[in-house]
């Protein structure tokens, strides 16, 4: 993983210093207008190590923009509200939980095809920034030597249960671009803080949305 981010380090340092060679002013394509859109998407999140969890099914709706930076490259913001839950179950208790987040992302795109139709297959990278809103843990005990055996309780995620509320990440990802209107993207993601500040365990997932763009 240390080697990956160094490479990938490396790669976005001489893509800075290419592009701050380059007298952009006098490229065409970084005269075009900011592109504006929204978004829907279907989400699986878990958690790594996937120790006694299992994933669960989430989504993210939002708004973004687009612009056109220079030749293939495409920069956009957006912001979500992203869902995210995950089932966990040991000997001693099983729990399901569920968090709302504010999600900021801002990618970088790199578009192969034709511009003039506005089709092509197109890469990502995006750093993210999540917040936690709010949202839902319940646990059921399953210790038969309490007396509290089969009990369920439930707790706000971020407050009661102490679930951390930001998360900072990347996702890579991959999609087509129809026809300038419409795109589809498939994404996996990586968060890089503990979801609790006692145990080890990171928030991971897949993604696949369609973006649709007013102008």
């Amino acid at each position: 993983m240390k080697k990956f981010f160094s490479i990938l380090t490396l790669a976005l340092l001489i893509s800075i210093e290419a592009f701050s060679q380059m007298e952009v002013s006098k490229v065409k394509s970084f005269d075009d207008p900011w592109k504006f859109g929204i978004g829907v998407g279907a989400t699986y999140d878990y958690l790594n190590p996937s120790q006694y969890t299992q994933g669960g099914v989430g989504m993210k709706f939002g708004i973004c923009g687009e612009k056109h930076l220079v030749y293939m490259i495409y920069f956009r913001p957006s912001m979500n509200l992203w869902k995210r839950d995950f089932s966990m179950e040991s000997a001693t208790r099983e729990g399901k939980m569920n968090g709302y987040f504010l999600d900021f992302e801002a990618s970088i795109e790199f578009k192969f095809g034709d511009e003039r139709l506005g089709k092509g297959f197109l890469l990502s990278l995006t750093p993210f920034v999540s917040y936690g809103l709010w949202g839902n843990t319940t646990y059921t005990n399953l210790d038969v030597n309490s007396a509290d055996y089969g009990k369920e309780t439930s707790y706000n995620t971020f407050e009661d249960d102490g679930f951390t509320k930001e998360d900072i990440g990347y996702k890579l990802g991959l999609g087509y671009d129809f026809n300038h209107k419409w795109e589809f993207n498939l994404n996996y993601y990586f968060g890089f803080n503990y979801i609790k500040n006692n145990n080890n365990y990171r928030w991971r997932g897949v993604s696949a949305g369609l973006t649709y763009f007013l102008k």
